[in-house]
């Protein structure tokens, strides 16, 4: 049976649509960020004025599970889990990269984390899948290693 391989032109779409968004909404804000602290010490985006921005990378996040990409999905054991998880992180992450800490956050920023979570989670989920692999991970370690490693041989133990 031959090998299925990951068609990657798809991700890197999301990867170039991601790029152009994020490069739009980066020349909307401040020069200056403006980090708030609240009474408790808490900072952004754990403050209520960033709920919004919350709730849509949560709605990117969900919506990113009617994204199939076979070869990856087959490798996720709760799909309807790690799909959304993979979008709110990955939106939130680049909605707080993108802000510096600010707040109140930019109003685009909403929509901004509601298609950086869509489009990262395909993304994340390939990173994942990539990296899982024990030869991948191998080449990877091996990069930057002063020792190199081999992957044992799959035989069976006996030449």
């Amino acid at each position: 049976m031959p090998k299925k391989r990951v068609k990657t032109s798809t991700l890197w779409v999301f990867a170039l649509m991601l790029m152009i968004s994020t490069i739009a909404v980066a020349q909307v804000g401040d020069a200056v960020p403006k980090p708030i602290v609240n009474q408790w010490g808490i900072t952004a985006p754990f403050l209520l004025s960033w709920l919004p921005v919350w709730i849509f990378s949560a709605l990117g996040g969900i919506g990113s599970i009617f994204v199939k990409v076979d070869n990856i999905d087959a490798r996720f054991r709760y799909l309807y889990v790690a799909k959304p998880f993979l979008g709110l992180l990955g939106g939130m992450s680049l909605s707080i990269a993108m802000t510096d800490g600010r707040d109140p956050p930019e109003v685009i920023l909403s929509t901004y984390a509601a298609i950086s979570s869509f489009l990262s989670s395909a993304i994340l989920q390939f990173v994942l899948v990539l990296l899982s692999s024990p030869k991948n991970s191998l080449a990877v370690v091996n990069k930057y290693s002063p020792v190199q490693f081999e992957l044992p041989d799959d035989k069976g133990g006996k030449s």
